[in-house]
């Protein structure tokens, strides 16, 4: 084993992560986690509560570290044994393109200003006759005022004092 090359003091002194690089790279193939965390542990001399301690800790060090790559269900090899593009790293591709919104339809505005509903003064003054149709109403409203900047709103106002 190549940890042969570490005395007991380095031993300990070593990170468990260079320990692991040393054990794949000594066997030659992708081994189960728990394999190279029992050989670590076993090499530094772990206590059943370090063991418990400590694995949480190899297992994020793994991850984080780019010598390794996952290549299965827990089994961790060195990614330099595998081609470039076999490496799936979780980054974000500029390429590709964000999924689009489909516009809405525009309605007629004009339809919409003359259809003036009585309960819509009511909910506005008095807090009674609630009309559901207003909340869509008024996000349509918003909507169709963003896209035509250009033609200008006309004011409800005057309808509601000539109503009233």
């Amino acid at each position: 084993m190549t940890l042969e090359k570490y005395s007991k003091e380095d031993i300990q002194e070593v990170s468990m992560v260079q320990i692991a690089y040393d054990i794949l790279s000594e066997e030659k193939k992708a081994m189960n986690f728990n394999e190279v965390f029992d050989l670590i542990a076993e090499a530094k001399e772990y206590t059943q509560e370090e063991k418990e301690k400590y694995i949480v800790q190899f297992y994020t060090d793994l991850n984080i570290d780019g010598r390794f790559m996952s290549v299965g269900s827990n089994i961790w090899g060195l990614k330099d044994w595998y081609p470039f593009d076999q490496q799936e790293d979780d980054t974000i591709s500029f390429n590709e393109e964000a999924p689009k919104k489909k516009k809405k339809k525009k309605k007629n505005k004009k339809k919409d200003d003359e259809a003036i509903h009585e309960d819509d003064f009511v909910d506005e003054v008095t807090g009674e006759g609630e009309n559901v149709d207003d909340e869509e109403n008024d996000e349509e409203d918003l909507f169709h005022d963003e896209l035509n900047d250009e033609e200008p709103e006309e004011d409800t106002d005057e309808y509601r004092s000539e109503e009233l």
